[in-house]
């Protein structure tokens, strides 16, 4: 074969190589969505989500950690960008989503989380905690002032009985960072409606709230995408 041959071949080589790649990326990015589109649904009913109902919307990808404990059974959605993250092509990145089921089959709490690795091996993360009782309508954000550290930890509890605006608000992780070639440095990354980078570099609510209590009439600032 000659050297032209070789060129041609290594050409569609790496064509095929760079469309996989995003073949991947992209199918990454929607599986990372309907995890959180589905947390979303869940919180929206008026009634809290079943074992069954679980089972039957991500079926294999569903997975028990743990032996059940004397009250319930934990189980378990994960995603990550391993295999682009072991060619460090990107940042290492997760999104986790738990939910927690009493002996009764219903799930009494979901946890979303989403984290990364940056370019020091420091991590940065946030994660979203659904809480479902009759009685659960707080949403809570921390950090919630204007000035915390740039690698701060976010975190967010919102209760199935707060106001649909409010849920819509706090279940947003951005799956952009799963596949993001330059990753996500902080929290205004990983949740960018709930918080932002100040021309300091530091990170801001962008909630109205009374010491992490979000004010019931409050609404997030536009973020553009």
């Amino acid at each position: 074969m000659d050297r032209k041959s070789w060129a041609l071949w290594a050409v569609v080589g790496f064509l095929l190589v760079v469309a996989g790649v995003g073949v991947w990326r992209f199918k990454l990015k929607r599986d990372a969505e309907y995890v959180l589109r589905a947390s979303s649904d869940f919180s929206l009913q008026p009634h809290p989500p079943t074992v069954q109902q679980l089972r039957e919307r991500f079926g294999r990808a569903l997975r028990q950690t743990d032996p059940c404990a004397v009250d319930g059974c934990q189980f378990e959605l994960f995603l990550s960008n391993s295999t682009l993250a072991t060619i460090r092509l990107l940042p290492y990145t997760v999104v986790r989503s738990t939910f927690w089921v009493n002996n009764s089959g219903v799930v009494q709490s979901n946890s979303l989380q989403i984290w990364t690795v940056i370019e020091n091996g420091s991590m940065r993360l946030s994660y979203i905690l659904v809480k479902y009782c009759v009685r659960c309508d707080s949403f809570i954000v921390n950090p919630y002032g204007d000035s915390s550290a740039l690698g701060v930890t976010g975190s967010v509890e919102i209760g199935s009985a707060a106001p649909r605006d409010e849920k819509l608000t706090a279940i947003a992780l951005n799956t952009d960072c799963l596949t993001r070639w330059h990753g996500c440095v902080s929290v205004a990354d990983l949740m960018p409606r709930i918080w932002e980078e100040t021309p300091t570099r530091t990170i801001r609510c962008r909630l109205a709230n009374h010491d992490g209590f979000v004010d019931a009439a409050a609404r997030p600032i536009p973020n553009p995408q």
